[in-house]
Formats: structure tokens, sequence, C-alpha cells
């Protein structure tokens, strides 16, 4: 199956600003990436290198990788790919994530840090070995 994640942003007249990330349509939800990193707790971000954008890294790394490579190259991501997404609106493909990550496995330490065995050792094999449930209402 191929994922195709959108990134949209509205600001209304008061110059307030909403984003929505969709992957493959659906509303990609940010449950299980806060489980293991709580960088922004109000949502997802892009175009600089902030806590919503870490956010949107790691919840988009976790579809496409296994949890303990996207816990290792989310912030690498965030600073190399979410932070030069265009403000407004922008599109990926798995494949071009899996082409990224790819290049990245020199820079993959297999010693995985104790803290995040143990949030690892939290999580039903569910959320570990499937992405996301995406939730019917929003």
């Amino acid at each position: 199956m191929y994922l195709v994640f959108q990134g949209h942003a509205h600001t209304d007249a008061n110059g307030c600003r909403t984003t929505e990330v969709m992957v493959n349509g659906q509303p990609l939800e940010p449950e299980l990436s806060l489980k293991l990193r709580n960088h922004s707790p109000t949502g997802f971000e892009w175009g600089y290198g902030g806590s919503g954008p870490a956010q949107l890294a790691l919840a988009i790394l976790l579809w496409v990788l296994i949890a303990p490579e996207a816990l290792q190259l989310y912030q690498l991501f965030k600073f190399q790919v979410i932070g030069g997404l265009n403000r407004d609106h922008w599109i990926m493909a798995d494949h071009d994530v899996r082409t990224w990550a790819q290049a990245q496995q020199p820079l993959l330490d297999f010693r995985y840090k104790t803290e995040v065995l143990e949030v690892l050792d939290e999580l039903t094999d569910d959320e570990l070995l499937q992405p996301p449930e995406k939730s019917a209402t929003k």
C-alpha cells in the first residue's frame, strides 16, 4: 500500500492558524507519537524547527519505519525535511520518506537507550506493529 501525507494550513481573519495533516485522505492522529515523545500536544506544524514540527516528524516516521528507527531519526527529519515544507500546503509520499531514511542508515545507533525500550515495552503489540488507528471523529 502506498501512503500519501498531506498538510494544509488555514489562517482566519484574526490571524489564527490551524493545520490539518492527512494520510491517504484520513486525519493523521498524534496519539502514538505523543506516547513516545510529547513535544506538541496542541498539534502538528511545519516549515520551521519547533515542537509542532518535531511531533509531525515523529508521527510520519512511525507510519513508515519501525518505532526505534523513527525515534532515532525524527529530529533530523524535522530539520532536514519538515522544517523546509511550504507553510501553506505540502504533499509527501512514503517512498520519499523511505528514501530519506535509507540515506540516514549509517547514523542509526542500534544500541537503543533504556528509556526508549521502557516506553516501547508499555505499548501493545498492535500499537507497535500497525500504523496508528484513525479516529472517526475529529
